[in-house]
């Protein structure tokens, strides 16, 4: 977990190799966030490699800003609807994500990627959270 925090700005905190780059660049965050993390999540899972990895977290933090993750390092395997799912959520507009992490297991249902149960937990806990987000939003 990095945090950053310099007169007159606002603090960065969050893990950067699972940073959105509205994060990273200190903007507001909503819940497509957590999908831009639960993508890098994913990809680090089927390729065991983080998507933006760099030698030093402001390495880190420049790639998810100004390069796409690498495709190719994906296994050939890899089902078209699963491909797409990691392109939504490591889209770098957040407006071209998807808003909950439902829909991504939607998409997910149908591909054999949701019958592994690393898969299926990292899903539950990003529900969990997006849960326990709209509950304590609600209360406030």
């Amino acid at each position: 977990t990095v945090a950053f925090s310099m007169v007159g700005a606002e603090a960065i905190a969050g893990t950067a190799a699972y940073m959105a780059p509205e994060q990273a660049r200190g903007l507001p965050v909503d819940k497509r966030a957590d999908i831009w993390a639960f993508g890098g999540v994913l990809f680090e899972v089927l390729t065991a490699r983080q998507a933006f990895a760099g030698e030093t977290v402001s390495d880190t933090i420049a790639r998810i800003l100004e390069r796409p993750p690498d495709w190719s390092a994906l296994p050939p395997t890899t089902p078209s609807n699963v491909r797409r799912v990691l392109t939504h959520c490591l889209e770098k507009d957040p407006n071209r994500r998807w808003r909950d992490i439902r829909d991504v297991r939607i998409e997910l249902d149908e591909s054999d990627v949701i019958r592994h149960k690393l898969v299926k937990r990292i899903i539950a806990a990003f529900e969990a959270a997006d849960n326990n987000k709209t509950t304590t939003t609600k209360e406030a």
